[in-house]
């Protein structure tokens, strides 16, 4: 028994909330199975997120493993001479991305059965709140300034979001493990946090809302098209994602890190962030509401991440 509490205390915060919603969604989704078939009607309906994202863990994870392992034995034989460097270094990196694999195991099965707990889409809500704000519909406004080269440049940031999230905890990480358990309990509750608030109001984006609007389409090149095929749910159901906008929420979080810890960075980080937070709209997948709510969730949890940590901790080890 001493030995089981002794490697219990060793589990972080961030493991200990990914393996509590994981379990969640996996409850929802057999108790909620046959009511989601019977909906689409359709014999077996609900395992198509399941499928989904094994195609996607089954094509990728192997490759970024192993790049990641050949990269960092690479780095610690240049700089130590030392193979066990590396090895060590990323089953640490590892055990951080191990949330995130169920991260999107998560967000597929909510997309999938959101209709069945908030069957009515609150699209009207944002739009007539961007028009109160500003007096037009952003997005609208925004198609005099639409440019292929811009488009090019808003799908790169937007599509560069996801492994920069990834590239801020390897900073973080040679930082101290302070800094990256933070970043990542802070991303994680973010994440979670802005699915709950899919539940509470579901909403489509202006991407589908005002497509009847739209006189100037989003063309551009390889890039936009790259894009496209990565975020457009295509044959998948159209997801409630909207509100609050995760690009920006999570995108804060990591700007607030870099900030603190990484401050030499931020010539780089700012730019991006800003970057990152224009093309939510430009690209017309966000109102602009969506993105002042991501801001204020990514700053309450950067802000509060810290001392979540530190009473995860003080629970575990309360003599210490």
């Amino acid at each position: 028994m001493r030995a089981i509490w002794h490697g219990l205390k060793k589990v972080e915060l961030y493991e200990c909330v990914g393996l509590l919603f994981s379990l969640s969604a996996l409850a929802v989704f057999f108790l909620y199975a046959d009511l989601a078939d019977l909906k689409q009607q359709t014999q077996n309906w609900h395992w198509r997120p399941v499928r989904w994202v094994w195609d996607v863990y089954r094509a990728f994870l192997p490759k970024a493993f192993g790049a990641c392992l050949a990269l960092l034995l690479a780095v610690g034989w240049w700089k130590y001479r030392d193979l066990r460097w590396g090895v060590r270094h990323t089953f640490i990196l590892t055990r951080l991305v191990l949330p995130f694999c169920l991260l999107l195991f998560v967000y597929r099965v909510l997309n999938f059965y959101v209709p069945l707990f908030s069957p009515q889409d609150r699209d009207d809500w944002l739009l007539h709140a961007d028009r109160w704000l500003f007096g037009v519909q952003p997005t609208v406004w925004l198609q005099q300034y639409v440019h292929p080269l811009l488009t090019d440049y808003f799908s790169f940031v937007y599509m560069a979001w996801f492994p920069l999230i990834f590239a801020t905890m390897v900073l973080l990480h040679f930082w101290s493990k302070k800094a990256v358990t933070e970043y990542t309990a802070s991303v994680l509750f973010t994440f979670y946090l802005g699915y709950f608030c899919y539940l509470l109001i579901p909403a489509v984006g202006p991407y589908y809302t005002l497509q009847q609007s739209y006189s100037i389409s989003l063309a551009g090149g390889l890039v936009t098209a790259a894009q496209h095929s990565l975020v457009l749910p295509g044959d998948l159901k159209i997801p409630r994602d909207a509100f609050p906008s995760l690009h920006t929420a999570v995108s804060f979080v990591m700007l607030y890190f870099i900030a603190v810890y990484r401050p030499r960075w931020l010539w780089l980080y700012m730019p991006l962030v800003i970057s990152i937070l224009l093309s939510t709209v430009y690209l017309r997948y966000h109102y602009v509401v969506d993105v002042i709510a991501g801001i204020a969730l990514g700053l309450f949890t950067s802000v509060f991440s810290g001392t979540w940590c530190r009473k995860w901790r003080e629970l575990l080890s309360p003599q210490e």
